[in-house]
């Protein structure tokens, strides 16, 4: 074994001229000087401290040295021997975090350190978790012990080189919001011999336990019930309505937007029930209704009606159709509490086609939706700000509620100059609501926004046209007129509807129709399809309030009541003719719809009045056949249709009538 004795020599031997040198070299002998002072010329000065070292080797077998009075001076324990740095690899934490901490370790002596132990201060509440300490030193042993503070022991640094320890702990349930923060100190025996070292990690709110969410939605609140109500009709379900003896087998199409498409009978489709599944609502009055229909159309033999067909939707929409084609509306469920926005009709029209009845039963959705307002601005007295989406929908994360058993007052309020003008409030603006923690809450606005006319987009233009349009005595328009046309496509294009009046004084009935049509296919050419809706040229005897047109051309061929006397269903002879242009330009279209419209006398019964649309019906359909052979007359329906005058009566009440 070799030993080094860091001596410090006396003062009495710390003579200019003479220096501690070892002994002779050898065994130790217990009677021997250890030590002698010879002459030294460059002795340190009397007085200065020196320090001398002395090294003896022991062989084995000789003499232990034992109680030899050698003078030594104790150690010297510094308090920079170690430079300890702490560090967390998380600086934001939650209850119940697992934390991580490092301790890093470098001895700056040149001194090899064992055992040393260091003295962790966890912050209030935190906790250490058992067995996760561990080290990279020499052995990899660390032992921890003690709750508060923790001691991890056993830690061994040789000179010059760097050790870690790290471990895990846990944020308990009681740790308070805020900073905190962790120390450690390295100790040799009990002494201190490094800097203290910090870590500093922030407990925040927990988005899940301890912040609440704020959702919510700002819609056009139609009708001012603070609720955001759907317009579609779901799980429409028809039945009943007719006698079963007069149907005509293999008959049944129901058109949902895509064509009419046949339906397997069961005897009939209908007096079994069709489901006719959902009719969405619109999202705005400009959506077209022909959007959100369904036609349901079938054979009969002859007009067996009865007042048994009904139409319900899950919603508890309940409609009842009478014989006569009258309906009776009843609401239960959903939309007896006005929890819905739907509103569903249907529409009886028949038309002779062949030696049949042709009946087509339109079901339609005018229901609007309840829409969300995009682009809205919301803000909260604390500075948040958001904005709706596409679908009126906003939303609030993280919001802090410190007070977990009382919670706090949130205050929300609507930007209204992010509204179209005019716009009104049926709900309160700002809202204040109590959030809670860790609950989401929900803040609605409710608006009305006012239907704005834009480029007279649900109006209706009325544009009267010349016969000096025409050549003379034909139905071709003249040259000279074509930016008039140009004109009033581009008018018509911008309404809603657009209704041409041409009058007929000074030409027959049929002549005025081909001009009619003339007109009709010249705006046509103007025109995008989706526009021929738009289009309605009525030829009418004379421009005059309350006069009703002979014949209307729009989506259909529509025919006034004025080809009928009063009660009667044969067709006045001057419009024969009439007739026949209409026949012919049907054939070279292929086919078409024949209207008749006109109004009933409510002095008779609804089943007289049907009778009687169904006769003339039938004389137009016989007229028809004088002009168009059997298979081109196929392709040709012919609809009746009755408005129903409302019967004038008297009312006695105190004595007054």
């Amino acid at each position: 074994s070799v030993y080094t004795l860091q001596i410090t020599a006396p003062a009495a031997y710390q003579d200019p001229e003479s220096v501690l040198i070892p002994a002779t070299a050898g065994p130790l002998d217990p009677g021997a000087s250890l030590f002698e002072v010879q002459p030294q010329p460059t002795a340190p000065q009397s007085g200065d401290a020196t320090t001398y070292y002395l090294s003896f080797i022991l062989e084995a077998g000789d003499v232990g040295v034992v109680n030899n009075h050698i003078p030594l001076d104790p150690l010297g324990v510094d308090a920079n021997m170690l430079r300890v740095s702490k560090s967390s690899s998380k600086r934001d934490v939650l209850v119940g975090d697992l934390v991580p901490y490092t301790l890093t370790i470098e001895n700056t002596s040149t001194v090899n350190l064992v055992d040393v132990d260091l003295l962790d201060n966890l912050p209030a509440g935190f906790n250490y978790v058992e067995n996760s300490a561990t080290t990279n030193d020499a052995d990899g042993i660390v032992i921890a012990s003690g709750t508060d503070p923790i001691n991890f022991a056993g830690v061994d640094i040789p000179a010059g080189e760097t050790v870690e320890v790290r471990y895990l702990a846990t944020v308990g349930a009681g740790v308070v919001r805020g900073e905190h923060v962790n120390t450690v100190i390295p100790l040799l025996a009990g002494t201190p011999i490094g800097n203290e070292a910090r870590a500093s990690v922030r407990l925040g709110s927990d988005p899940l336990l301890e912040q609440a969410t704020i959702i919510g939605k700002v819609w056009n609140d139609r009708d001012a019930d603070n609720w955001q109500d759907n317009a579609d009709a779901t799980g429409l379900f028809i039945q009943g309505g007719f006698s079963p003896s007069a149907y005509v087998a293999n008959s049944t199409t129901m058109d949902s937007g895509n064509g009419p498409q046949s339906l397997a009978d069961a005897s009939s489709p209908m007096l079994h029930g069709i489901a006719i599944g959902s009719i969405t609502g619109r999202r705005t009055s400009a959506d077209p209704l022909s959007d959100h229909r369904v036609v349901i159309s079938q054979l009969l033999t002859k007009d067996a009606f009865n007042n048994e067909m009904v139409i319900r939707s899950l919603e508890g929409t309940e409609i009842r159709m009478q014989a006569d084609g009258s309906t009776e509306r009843l609401y239960s469920g959903q939309m007896e509490s006005n929890d819905g926005s739907q509103d569903v009709t249907i529409e009886r029209s028949v038309a002779l086609e062949g030696e049949y009845l042709r009946v087509d039963y339109t079901i339609t959705n005018h229901g609007l939706h309840e829409m969300g307002v995009p682009g809205v601005r919301i803000a909260t007295v604390e500075g948040l700000i958001s904005e709706t989406d596409a679908f009126g929908r906003y939303h609030l994360a993280g919001i802090d509620v410190e007070n977990m058993a009382r919670g706090s007052n949130f205050i929300v309020k609507v930007d209204p100059y992010t509204l179209p003008p005019k716009t009104k409030f049926t709900t309160e603006n700002p809202r204040v609501r109590r959030i809670t923690q860790g609950l989401p809450t929900r803040f609605d606005f409710g608006v009305i926004i006012p239907e704005i006319q834009m480029s007279g987009g649900k109006q209706e233009i009325a544009l009267e046209t010349t016969e000096l349009m025409f050549k003379e005595g034909t139905s071709e328009l003249l040259g000279k007129y074509q930016n008039l046309l140009d004109e009033m496509a581009s008018t018509i294009t911008n309404y809603e509807r657009g209704d041409i009046y041409l009058v007929s004084r000074a030409v027959s009935s049929d002549m005025a129709v081909e001009r009619a049509a003339a007109i009709q296919q010249a705006l046509f050419s103007r025109m995008q399809p989706e526009d021929y809706s738009k289009v309605n040229v009525n030829v009418v005897p004379e421009i005059s309030p309350g006069v009703a047109p002979i014949v209307s051309l729009g989506r259909s061929v529509v025919l006034g009541d004025v080809l009928f006397d009063l009660d009667k269903a044969i067709v006045k002879p001057e419009y024969h003719s009439l007739l026949k242009s209409i026949a012919n330009q049907m054939v070279e279209a292929d086919g078409g719809i024949i209207s008749l419209t006109g109004h009933t006398d409510a002095r008779a019964s609804n089943s007289y009045n049907q009778a009687l649309s169904e006769r003339r019906a039938r004389a137009v359909h016989a007229l028809l056949k004088q002009y168009i052979d059997e298979a081109k007359l196929k392709k040709i329906k012919v609809h009746y249709r009755g408005q129903l005058v409302p019967k004038v009566s008297s009312v006695q009440a105190g004595g007054a009538k």
